[in-house]
């Protein structure tokens, strides 16, 4: 049978900012995060600084608690004021509790192993590709999300927009928060949507009130629920409100739908695609990643289906959905089969790579994360995300 036309070879994305100083602003998406400590280089990677290292040494879990001896107090104070400081071995053995030990121990390692890969893209692609992945979830998480929050700064949206770009953008910035945040998919009423799985929990749990949730229901009193809102057009300003809050508000829902189907009756029926889709940003967000790591130009395209009879094989955005495959693969639990609908799926077309990538650039992939068990030890009170 005669061969169909090629498809174009995807344009190239638009070169990163060049080396500069992260501008301080009052409006910033995800305030909370360590993205303006940074230091971009030439190629847009993020370099870490003493600035950021210090918001490590303050989070809860590196904090030492009032009963912690005077030995971890004074290396906490030591390492505050000097993020780089070397610590050897004897200063750690001082410490009386071997938890905290080995904690201080694991994340000296981190940073060492950070600042000698130069970047946090460094650093990540090294570890993705090393196939022995012992970070703890949480700490990739918030490495991804500083990277992703420079790829919303690239793409013009790091302090919200205005028009229809503060509605384009408000679809891209939620789909980001995907790749560093987890999230329950579930339908409803015929739509796919996408929530923060943390902000479910606490919904759940506390009306959405967190701590004062907990002590309202603990007096048996029981607080107005908080409602999650569906992500439109129409709340695109509201849901810049809650990004550029602090701490950031992640009480949308991603509708991942790609067409509306409308069965009029009497045999009519009529599919259209949505303007605004969840699927739509999630694959924009993905070019810029890949962009961003590789230097490769990719167009991903989404489908609301698979109608290929004679699909065999796919490639999944994590190992769960990797292993799947299609319904009549022997053996193997299935996706649905030709012409099912599927919760998200595109197709990617690649061009050639850069052919001066950035350091530590390449072909492989990298977006895939595998997580082993997570070394660092629990210490009653200390480590409630770290866990």
């Amino acid at each position: 049978s005669p061969m169909s036309a090629p498809s174009p070879p995807p344009p190239p994305l638009p070169q990163p900012l060049s080396a500069q100083p992260l501008p301080a602003v009052q409006r910033q998406v995800w305030p909370d995060a360590g993205w303006h400590t940074l230091q971009r280089t030439p190629e847009g990677w993020h370099q870490p600084t003493p600035g950021w290292w210090r918001r490590w040494l303050d989070r809860p879990e590196l904090v030492p608690p009032p009963e912690a001896c005077r030995h971890e107090h004074q290396l906490a104070t030591r390492l505050h004021a000097d993020p780089m400081r070397a610590v050897n071995d004897t200063e750690l053995q001082r410490i009386a509790d071997a938890d905290a030990r080995d904690n201080w121990r694991w994340w000296l390692g981190f940073r060492d192993e950070v600042q000698a890969a130069g970047t946090l893209e460094a650093w990540y692609l090294r570890l993705m590709r090393s196939g022995q992945v012992r970070v703890p979830a949480v700490v990739i998480d918030d490495v991804v999300q500083d990277i992703v929050r420079g790829l919303v700064q690239d793409l013009g949206l790091g302090e919200g927009g205005e028009g229809q770009a503060s509605i384009d953008g408000a679809f891209t910035v939620r789909a980001a928060e995907l790749l560093f945040r987890g999230q329950r998919i579930t339908v409803h009423e015929g739509a796919v949507l996408a929530g923060d799985a943390a902000q479910l929990d606490l919904v759940k749990d506390t009306g959405g009130y967190g701590e004062l949730g907990r002590l309202l229901r603990e007096a048996q009193i029981t607080p107005r629920r908080v409602d999650l809102r569906v992500l439109n057009a129409e709340a695109a300003a509201d849901f810049w409100a809650s990004a550029c809050a602090r701490p950031t508000r992640r009480d949308w829902l991603l509708d991942m739908r790609l067409e509306l189907n409308q069965d009029l009756g009497h045999g009519l029926h009529f599919t259209l695609q949505r303007k605004h889709a969840g699927p739509s940003a999630l694959a924009q967000v993905l070019e810029r990643w890949v962009w961003h790591l590789l230097r490769v130009a990719v167009r991903i395209q989404p489908l609301p289906r698979i109608d290929d009879a004679r699909w065999r094989w796919h490639t999944g955005l994590d190992a769960v959905s990797s292993a799947l495959r299609p319904a009549g693969c022997q053996g193997r639990a299935g996706l649905p089969g030709p012409g099912a609908a599927t919760g998200w799926v595109a197709q990617a077309q690649a061009a050639e790579p850069d052919p001066q990538p950035a350091a530590g650039a390449g072909l492989r992939a990298a977006g895939a994360r595998r997580v082993a068990a997570c070394p660092l030890k629990s210490r009653a009170g200390r480590w409630p995300s770290w866990q």
